[in-house]
């Protein structure tokens, strides 16, 4: 019969070693994950869901008062209103402005 080789000492000692660290490890994870899942909480939980006071005003605002102007032309021409806007007709300066009225004759 062949005896078997005799187990290396210093394998099985390192081995020992390492299964004794591996719940140590597991606790040091679930502690970290822990961390992790209340740190999600605190930045996306449902008390960051909340509006800006300041982002209310500022919806508020622009439904009393309606949309927000387009800022004026940047060229030093001054225009009427009505006047270059691309659907208007062209006004024939011969003729004196007409007043449009609501009664009939």
């Amino acid at each position: 019969m062949v005896e078997p080789a005799p187990p290396d000492l210093a394998k099985l000692d390192a081995l020992e070693t390492e299964v004794v660290r591996i719940p140590a490890l597991e606790a040091e994870i679930a502690r970290k994950d822990k961390i992790i899942a209340s740190l999600q909480q605190r930045l996306f939980g449902s008390s960051n869901e909340k509006l800006d006071p300041a982002q209310l005003q500022l919806l508020f605002d622009e439904i009393v008062l309606g949309r927000p102007a387009p800022p004026p032309e940047q060229s030093g021409e001054t225009s009427a209103p009505g006047e270059g806007t691309p659907n208007a007709a062209p006004r024939l300066s011969c003729f004196p402005p007409t007043s449009r009225s609501s009664s009939t004759r």
